[in-house]
């Protein structure tokens, strides 16, 4: 396929257009009928009219990737996002990664227009339906225009920060799901693939876990934290209490612990913990009569 890298240029004021297409032809009608994606530029073509406009093509490519490359290069070189110098509102075409920001007059326009403006319940459904369980098609389109898009070290930086003291991850500490939530969530859920399904760390990704965890597993709780869980927990149910296990999932659990065996630190471990709740237990007197006849 080819693609064409244009130019339009306003013989008034001098103003250009720079834009990219596989059919030059097709573009210019749409241009010239005023139907074009480019409202900035739309917007000029219907006040000066299409004879006002000179045409050009600057080049030719058969890759859309190098067309939209030099397509960022040319309103980079001719300064097309500013207002005062042409109708770019965007430094690249939208969807590909070379696609840049809008251009800060557009940003406050945008930002103007919709200050104060709310979507109507109507709107709010359609777009909830819109967005609840998308097509196989929709999230292969949707992988495809984020592919080779990163966020900058700033934009990481932001995102860190709004995170701190974040337990949850998105957004939602303190607002737990209602149980219907949770039943239609548990129903949307089922028979589809863990989305890590197929998927391998890298020894990179490995390290860096390693490193964060360092110093957490298998340490003790210092006595503090220990009071802490403790006075949290007092007069509260174990959150398991009264919850049976199903058949299916017992029969998932042997199967899983089917040839396993614990090692003899792990035995010698298990040992020594049963044996201290016993103590512990005949200290408190639990089930075993008045702690002061222990002996």
């Amino acid at each position: 396929m080819i693609y064409s890298l244009y130019m339009y240029t306003n013989k008034i004021n001098g103003k250009r257009y720079i834009g990219v297409t596989n059919n030059v032809v097709r573009r210019q009608k749409e241009h010239t009928n005023m139907k074009s994606g480019a409202r900035v530029f739309r917007a000029a073509m219907k006040l000066y009219g299409p004879e006002a406009f000179d045409f050009k093509v600057l080049a030719i490519f058969d890759r859309v990737d190098a067309a939209a490359y030099h397509e960022q290069a040319a309103i980079l070189k001719f300064g097309t996002l500013s207002h005062t110098r042409g109708y770019n509102i965007r430094a690249g075409a939208p969807g590909t990664r070379y696609s840049g920001p809008l251009a800060d007059i557009i940003k406050q326009k945008l930002s103007k227009a919709h200050l104060g403006s709310h979507s109507s319940d109507e709107t709010r459904r359609k777009m909830s339906v819109a967005h609840t369980n998308p097509s196989d098609q929709q999230r292969n389109q949707m992988s495809e225009a984020h592919k080779g898009k990163h966020h900058s070290q700033a934009t990481l930086k932001k995102m860190s920060q709004a995170q701190i003291g974040n337990t949850n991850g998105h957004g939602r500490l303190g607002h737990p799901h209602s149980l219907a939530t949770r039943k239609k969530i548990s129903v949307a859920l089922v028979g589809r693939p863990s989305v890590l399904k197929g998927r391998h760390l890298s020894e990179t990704t490995k390290q860096k876990i390693s490193i964060a965890h360092q110093g957490k597993k298998g340490s003790p709780l210092s006595s503090e934290v220990k009071l802490r869980i403790s006075v949290a927990r007092t007069g509260k149910p174990h959150p398991h209490r009264g919850h049976s296990i199903l058949a299916e999932t017992k029969q998932k659990l042997s199967k899983f612990h089917l040839g396993l065996h614990p090692s003899e630190a792990a035995k010698r471990k298990m040992s020594l913990a049963q044996h201290q709740r016993w103590v512990d237990n005949r200290l408190k007197g639990d089930d075993y009569g008045n702690p002061e006849t222990f002996v």
